[in-house]
């Protein structure tokens, strides 16, 4: 309600003598960004984020996720109307401190990390946010699309549907927008391949440590070799660094890896590969897609997940060689014990 009631028109701010010529202008392309995704990517924009707020912290909300010690799966949080999600959003950091910490003691893998936006899902007119109009343009239109996604197609209990269809249209919208207005579009793609290819070394980090936990393996094993895992996770990346963006997410792999930091990055990236390939099906008609889309998310869960990893599947053939990271070694897991650790 703080942020409801603090919203400025877009018109007013631009015409502010206080506003800054910085933020002027991503004001005024703001405009523009939302005019392609009506016209070309067949996005509810019309008569959306017509408002500002100031907001006086660095993001939003802090999503806290966690999931079982055991378990790759995301623990889900529910709420009334929209159903359950894989996380849990608060307004100050201080709340999800203490939310984490009463999950931490509950005996769950916690991770929190900062949010620059959500989408209430065309229920309230929702804002621009100072947290995200600083951004570079390319990465403030791939912003927009994704949330504006949210409103196209939200299934309820399904957050890695939902986000990783938003985070789908937010990239591949930008590589239109840029490819249409005359932009790097060499530079974008190379960053996205990057992130790319980040993002499936973590998911088949995930993939191992689901299939461990798994497998028949005592607890105490499981436990152990996960301990170890999530070292290597980081060991592996830095002996793999020029493929791995050569340097570029050294600070993000920084922080501490468990299960509730790998379910979040599957949520977001673990069925793009998927919508890659239906929007190819579809030849790269964006209504078709958006079509395509909302006849996939009205099917039953099960079914709806045994498509998406058809087509995932799919796409992952077809693309090996621009996404995957089968050359990059890491320690087998099933190897390791801690006798092998303490003998080297």
């Amino acid at each position: 309600m703080e942020i409801l009631v603090n919203r400025e028109a877009v018109t007013h701010v631009i015409s502010s003598p206080n506003t800054t010529a910085v933020r002027r202008q991503a004001l005024i392309e703001v405009a523009s960004i939302l005019d392609f995704a009506g016209d070309t990517l067949g996005l509810p924009a019309q008569d959306r984020y017509m408002r500002v707020v100031e907001i006086n912290r660095p993001y939003v909300v802090w999503n806290v996720v966690a999931a079982d010690l055991l378990s790759t799966e995301p623990l889900a949080r529910c709420y009334p109307v929209i159903g359950c999600a894989a996380y849990r959003g608060y307004f100050t950091i201080e709340g999800a401190a203490r939310e984490a910490n009463r999950l931490q003691r509950r005996g769950y893998d916690v991770h929190v990390s900062g949010i620059a936006a959500y989408s209430t899902l065309g229920w309230f007119d929702d804002p621009l946010l100072s947290t995200f109009l600083d951004w570079p343009v390319e990465r403030l239109a791939e912003l927009l699309f994704h949330e504006l996604a949210h409103v196209v197609v939200y299934v309820t209990g399904d957050s890695a549907f939902n986000e990783a269809y938003a985070s789908f249209v937010g990239e591949r919208g930008v590589t239109r927008w840029l490819k249409e207005r005359g932009g790097d579009l060499e530079a974008y793609r190379l960053r996205r391949q990057a992130r790319d290819r980040l993002d499936n070394y973590l998911i088949a980090w995930r993939e191992r440590l689901r299939r461990l936990y798994a497998g028949d393996d005592s607890e105490e094993t499981k436990t152990e070799r996960k301990r170890w895992a999530m070292q290597e996770i980081g060991r592996c990346y830095r002996r793999h660094r020029v493929p791995l963006g050569a340097g570029r997410f050294d600070g993000y792999m920084e922080a501490p890896f468990n299960n509730a930091r790998l379910a979040q990055v599957a949520t977001y990236g673990y069925w793009v590969p998927a919508f890659e390939a239906l929007f190819s099906a579809g030849r790269e008609d964006w209504k078709i897609f958006h079509a395509d889309v909302i006849a996939l998310s009205e099917l039953p869960r099960g079914e709806r997940d045994e498509r998406m990893l058809r087509l995932r599947q799919e796409e992952e053939a077809k693309n090996r060689d621009d996404h995957g990271t089968e050359e990059i070694e890491c320690e087998p897991l099933s190897d390791h014990s801690i006798d092998a650790e303490a003998t080297g």
